[in-house]
This record gives structure tokens, sequence and C-alpha cells, in this order.
């Protein structure tokens, strides 16, 4: 399990913007990270 975003702004200081997912989710989610759907999660969480 990786630490993810909840909302794509990568803000490790605040708890309630990070969750667990699985690592194959989270390689998903950076795939798009750079896209039009930035901060979109995606991959089933």
């Amino acid at each position: 399990l990786v630490k993810n975003h909840k909302d794509g702004n990568h803000n490790n200081n605040d708890p309630s913007n990070i969750e667990y997912i699985c690592d194959d989710c989270h390689a998903k989610f950076h795939q798009y990270a750079k896209g039009e759907n930035s901060g979109v999660h995606i991959g089933g969480n």
C-alpha cells in the first residue's frame, strides 16, 4: 500500500488528505496526474 493524495494537491501536512491505496491503483493515478484528469483518482479508488 502507498499513500495517495485525495485531491491531488500533494499536501502531506493534512492527514485528512491522505489515503492508502494499492500500488496498481496508485500507478494508474499517476498516469493521469499531468493530464486533463489531473487530481482525479482512477483505477477503482
